[in-house]
């Protein structure tokens, strides 16, 4: 039988929770919930202060003459759609530049784990690929989710006001 890898292990788990989460929604609602008022109660002023920080962290990089140091090989890389706010941008170039600079300059694996040590396949810091691989998981689902309601709340609006005009009826209010 061979190892399993990291990123399988990651799905394993994505998908582990996702049933728990369709089997038992009430619990896991309640477990999220939970889990969120602990976090904003113990780190409260941290999740304003902390991203603020990686925003300064980023500006200063850019401006500075580290700014310069190129990393990688050339790419054709499209314009981005920003749909997120400043303070989440610098917190994803933060954690790229710390990754990026260990393997384009230190010849290490394009690993979170990398990022701390010279041996990441033999080390604890494995844990932190493998929060890595889940957090991206559940970081897609979450922006589909997201998506979806958008589009469903755009489409039964368009809908309404398109029916207001066409017909005597018209659709009660939510």
């Amino acid at each position: 039988m061979s190892k399993l890898s990291r990123e399988s292990i990651g799905l394993i788990c994505c998908c582990i929770a996702a049933a728990a989460f369709l089997i038992f929604p009430e619990t896991a609602i309640s477990l999220v919930a939970g889990v969120t008022a602990y976090a904003i109660h113990e780190f409260g002023l941290a999740f304003i202060i902390i991203p603020s920080l990686f925003v300064i962290l980023s500006l200063a990089i850019a401006l500075s003459p580290w700014g310069k140091i190129k990393l990688g090989k050339d790419s054709a890389l499209a314009l981005t759609y920003f749909h997120w706010g400043l303070h989440a941008w610098s917190l994803y170039a933060i954690s790229g530049l710390v990754m990026a600079w260990f393997a384009f300059n230190k010849s290490r694996p394009m690993t979170i784990s990398a990022s701390f040590t010279d041996k990441p396949e033999s080390s604890w810091y494995q844990v932190f690929d493998l929060l890595a691989v889940v957090a991206v998981i559940f970081g897609v689902a979450g922006t589909l989710a997201n998506t979806i309601a958008l589009v469903q709340s755009g489409v039964e609006h368009r809908l309404r006001y398109w029916w207001s005009f066409d017909s005597a009826y018209s659709w009660p209010s939510p």
